[in-house]
């Protein structure tokens, strides 16, 4: 069976599908920029020549699912890249309260830029 065998398409897209979910949940954005053609093109074949109801729904059900899973990917990587611009900053300082119940900063202090002659 051909990844583009007109009388398998249904089968070909669900089996790509999970080969999409297999990318996802590995990290491999390499291997889902390949099968975005491929799902493209399979999606279109599906639509032109049609399929049973049981093959859509579960074409249906399938797409949802990696869509959630890439939705998912999305936020994590937004939270990864906010984590790394936070770390880039340097150490945060530590406010705590004084004896007089002022607040004040402890921690680390910002590197002076030092000039030699």
């Amino acid at each position: 069976m051909g990844l583009f065998d007109r009388a398998a398409a249904p089968e070909a897209l669900i089996e790509l599908f999970d080969r999409e979910r297999t990318a996802i949940l590995q990290g491999r954005f390499d291997v889902l920029e390949r099968l975005s053609v491929a799902k493209d093109r399979l999606q279109q074949s599906v639509a032109a020549e049609g399929a049973d109801p049981a093959s859509l729904l579960r074409l249906k059900q399938l797409g949802e699912r990696n869509a959630g899973l890439l939705s998912a990917m999305q936020c994590g990587v937004k939270a990864a890249k906010e984590r790394i611009e936070v770390l880039g900053k340097g150490p945060a300082t530590l406010q705590t309260y004084g004896a007089t119940g002022q607040r004040q900063n402890m921690g680390a202090a910002r590197p002076k830029m030092e000039h030699r002659a």
